[in-house]
């Protein structure tokens, strides 16, 4: 089987590829955890193996992505799981929730998931929902009692994580028990490898130029081909989400009806699954000024309960904390994406308390017009 730095190599002889003394640190970080992974795995008599994993953190564009895929691919262990965050947090509500009135449904869920999985990979591991944040020092500390292999690849140390969060105390658990079962690796070239050699493909677009929306047009009919396209609204999980047009492979929204209202992860993690190809229209600088809110967080995404609280948001954070989400849904899966707005990417968010999250975005904005990102796009 072709090892992480066979594959690390031979994907270091494409002509847009840059080797990077900061990935191979971290494919020696990688290979160690893949040792200790198969020696637990040729040990597996003993019954609660020590699962020491890794926690890959660092900048934006440093290439944890890739080196999780070629890691996760190289891993001759067959008991494995790469999964999207948020896509197994709701995996893990959505069995509590067929659990209800069960005794201890949290210890029933790691037990299943331990039986089936020895290793759990997790890119870009972010925490932002209280309920979340609750649930996941009970439910790591069960799993790595299991003998469940941690491997993460995250923007923040450990410590950092959910670190302005509600109830941040719920979530120290946690944190402790990533930090005593994955060993903490820091990858920080000095290179981001998203804004190396990006082949534009204009696809974002300024509002103010008059042939934009002769070009969205265009771009719509492009992904559309000969497909039948409606002009009504688009039913996402129940909800009706006003939508300029759609088929089956394209739909066309504004940007109010998908970051302003009642909108959720849940929303975009079923667009980014139906849809190859996104196109959204007037997305406003995120600047935090006008008329401020309240918000509860926690219930977009599941029921209230006592565990909520109202908590203050600029006019614009709201809004700005879902179109994170729906950036990075759509990053996940590949979608093709087109945008229009009045400033460019670096002006979409200029400052506020969600500049560290926002960082991401705006690299992955770059990379999602690139041809690179476009000749991955899911079929």
């Amino acid at each position: 089987m072709t090892s992480l730095q066979e594959r690390y190599s031979a994907r270091s002889n494409d002509a847009d590829f840059e080797t990077d003394p900061a990935q191979q640190q971290a494919i020696l970080a990688l290979n160690a955890a893949a040792e200790r992974i198969l020696r637990a795995s040729a040990q597996r008599s003993h019954k609660h193996p020590r699962a020491l994993g890794l926690w890959l953190w660092g900048p934006v564009g440093r290439g944890k992505t890739l080196l999780m895929d070629l890691f996760f691919e190289a891993l001759p262990e067959t008991q494995k799981q790469r999964l999207h965050f948020h896509h197994f947090m709701r995996r893990i509500h959505r069995d509590l929730t067929r659990l209800a009135g069960q005794a201890d449904p949290l210890t029933l869920i790691a037990t299943q998931l331990a039986s089936s999985t020895r290793v759990l990979c997790f890119d870009e591991f972010f925490v932002s929902d209280i309920a979340d944040a609750m649930l996941l020092g009970r439910l790591f500390e069960k799993l790595f009692a299991q003998g469940v292999f941690l491997i993460a690849t995250s923007n923040q140390h450990p410590d950092q994580l959910y670190s302005d969060g509600l109830q941040r105390q719920r979530f120290l658990p946690a944190i402790d028990a990533i930090k005593q079962h994955c060993l903490v690796h820091l990858i920080d070239g000095d290179k981001d490898h998203r804004l190396r050699q990006l082949q534009s493909a204009n696809l974002f677009l300024t509002d103010s130029d008059p042939t934009t929306e002769p070009r969205l047009q265009l771009y719509f009919e492009q992904f559309s081909g000969a497909i039948k396209t409606n002009h009504s609204a688009l039913e996402i999980l129940g909800r009706q989400i006003p939508c300029r047009a759609w088929n089956q492979h394209v739909a066309w929204f504004d940007f109010a009806a998908l970051c302003e209202g009642p909108r959720s992860q849940l929303d975009y993690m079923a667009l980014a699954e139906r849809f190859s190809a996104l196109i959204v229209s007037q997305i406003p600088p995120f600047a935090s000024e006008g008329e401020a809110l309240w918000v509860v967080q926690g219930t977009e995404d599941s029921p209230a309960s006592a565990t909520n609280q109202r908590r203050f948001l600029g006019s614009n954070e709201d809004r700005t904390r879902r179109f994170i989400s729906l950036i990075d849904e759509l990053y996940d899966r590949s979608v093709a994406l087109v945008v229009t707005s009045k400033v460019n990417i670096d002006e979409l968010y200029p400052d506020g308390p969600l500049e560290f999250a926002f960082a991401r975005t705006r690299s992955r904005l770059r990379e999602m017009q690139s041809q690179q990102y476009l000749l991955r796009r899911s079929p």
